[in-house]
């Protein structure tokens, strides 16, 4: 590698790093500036999470999975049709484990919580997302 690419490579890495070692630091203070600057409950601040995590599950679905002039949404049944098989189901819980956070029990990897993507969230996501449901 000559001397300027190294150079580049070694400072996109670092902003990269720093990057998302500050995004990761403040995401959790998301929820505490929402309870005080907005005002809201803990069910609303549920809810915020919630919705963020279905919007950006459904856009990764349709982006990984989708056959073309087809649609996933909230409520799209995730195995019908082979949408979504016994490998693929893997990759879900794999991006479902990253985006919360947290591992999934093996327990809780059952058909029922993954029929879509709005039982995923019901299933993941703190209990205070659903209070309203």
């Amino acid at each position: 590698m000559q001397p300027l690419a190294k150079r580049n490579y070694s400072l996109l890495s670092a902003f990269l790093f720093f990057y998302f070692m500050a995004q990761g630091a403040t995401i959790s203070l998301l929820s505490i500036w929402y309870s005080k600057a907005l005002n809201l409950s803990s069910t609303e601040i549920g809810f915020v999470f919630s919705a963020n995590f279905i919007g950006a599950m459904v856009s990764w679905l349709n982006r990984r999975f989708a056959p073309a002039g087809r649609t996933i949404a909230a409520d799209t049944p995730l195995f019908a049709d082979g949408l979504i098989n016994s490998i693929r189901i893997l990759e879900i819980i794999a991006w479902t484990e990253q985006r919360i956070g947290r591992q999934i029990p093996d327990t809780s990897i059952r058909m029922d919580n993954f029929r879509t993507v709005e039982s995923i969230a019901r299933a993941f996501i703190p209990e205070e997302a659903h209070a309203g449901d």
